[in-house]
Formats: structure tokens, sequence, C-alpha cells
């Protein structure tokens, strides 16, 4: 049911994007959308990950999209951003390691809804591009779909339930979740940022920076054992 919800809600948001566009588009953002989803959901497995990448991704566009756009300030997805990305750092407050109350399906799927909605809006007001959204989510977009891709290439029940991530994996070698977490919005903040802000400013080079975002991601994921198990 819920998946099903989730393609649903995904098709009414390609409807009211109101763009006339291609049955191959509109079909690879229906599967980005619900990936998107599901991944989001895979990566709420310790405290404070999920509400934080959240919080970093909106906020970020919001800034990234003020800075190259001053006209964004003004569209309403944009009042969105912060709204959502105010709620989920005050969650964030009673998520933070160790946490005292925790997303579950239902939030996560609510909030990855959320994000990806306003990302698409804010391309389609033309204020930020698909490079910056996928570099500012890059950490879980190569963990989810690197652990994913091995498992089904060792032939294990992939849909199962696992905990074979590369953040699961570090949370456990290290016994914190609070580093894991401090590590991943490091990363976020010191290396994806600025590459989303110069995929803005350079945008002939955005793809360069994409891979600039993903190449060193999947090399340390690998390294981590994504997808491996114990």
């Amino acid at each position: 049911l819920a998946r099903r919800t989730v393609v649903l809600a995904g098709c009414l948001l390609l409807q009211a994007l109101g763009n006339p566009m291609s049955l191959a588009l509109a079909g690879l953002l229906l599967f980005t959308g619900v990936w998107w989803v599901n991944l989001f959901n895979f990566m709420d497995g310790i405290d404070g990950i999920a509400a934080s990448q959240a919080v970093f991704m909106l906020l970020a566009g919001a800034l990234l999209g003020a800075w190259f756009s001053p006209g964004a300030a003004d569209a309403a997805e944009w009042l969105w951003m912060l709204a959502v990305a105010a709620a989920t750092l005050g969650f964030l407050v009673f998520n933070w390691p160790p946490a005292r109350i925790f997303m579950g399906d239902v939030g996560s799927t609510y909030l990855a809804f959320m994000v990806f909605a306003l990302a698409l809006l804010s391309v389609r007001g033309s204020w930020l591009t698909y490079p910056v959204w996928l570099i500012l989510g890059a950490v879980f977009v190569a963990d989810a779909s690197l652990t994913l891709l091995r498992r089904m290439l060792a032939g294990e029940r992939w849909f199962e339930p696992h905990r074979s991530h590369a953040y699961q994996r570090l949370s456990r070698r290290w016994g914190s979740h609070r580093r894991v977490t401090l590590l991943v919005i490091a990363f976020n903040l010191l290396w994806l940022a600025p590459l989303a802000w110069a995929s803005l400013a350079w945008p002939h080079w955005a793809w360069i920076f994409m891979a600039l975002a993903y190449v060193p991601l999947g090399i340390s994921m690998l390294a981590l054992g994504a997808g491996k198990q114990d």
C-alpha cells in the first residue's frame, strides 16, 4: 500500500508540474522519485542521519537558489523549503544521537517525498538544476545504490531487511551513531555544498562536478564494504 501511495503521489506531482514532457522523461522522473523515497527510508537507520540530510539538502537548495536567482526567494516553493527544513530541524533536536524520538517509515516517506517534490519545483522554476540536487543527495544515493547493486550481483535476497549499508557498517565499527552522522554532515558541508555551488557557477562543467561528488563516495563506500555480508 505504501509503495502504491508513493507511485500515485509521484504521478500527481508530475501532473502538477504543468510543463509538457515526454513520456520517457515522465517515466524516468517517476522511477527516480520512487527510488529516492525508498533509499531515503533505507538510509534512516541510525540516529540523526536522515533528518540532518534533509535539513542540509533543503537549506543548501534554498541558499543556492537565492544566491544565483534572487527572484527565487519570492517563490512559494522556496518558502516551503525553509518551512520543511525548520520543522525537520526541530525534530532533529530530539532525534540527535542518542535519539529520544524516531522518524519511522511514515515520517521518512513524507520527508523524502517533500524533498523530491521541492527539488522538481525548483528545477521547473529554473533557479536550480538536476545536477545540483544529485550532488546534494550524493551520500544517500551512492550508499543505497551501491549497496543494492552489490547485493543483487551477489544473488542475495536484496528486498529483505539487512544492515549492510556503508553507514551501518561504519557505525558498528566505530560503535557510535553520532560520529557517523557528524561525518556525513561534515562531508556534505565541506565537499558537496561547494561542488553544488560550482555546478551553478560553471554550468557547462556541472556533470564534472557531479562526478567529483560521486567518485570519492563510491570508492569509500566500497572500501567500507557496502552491500557485503558481515
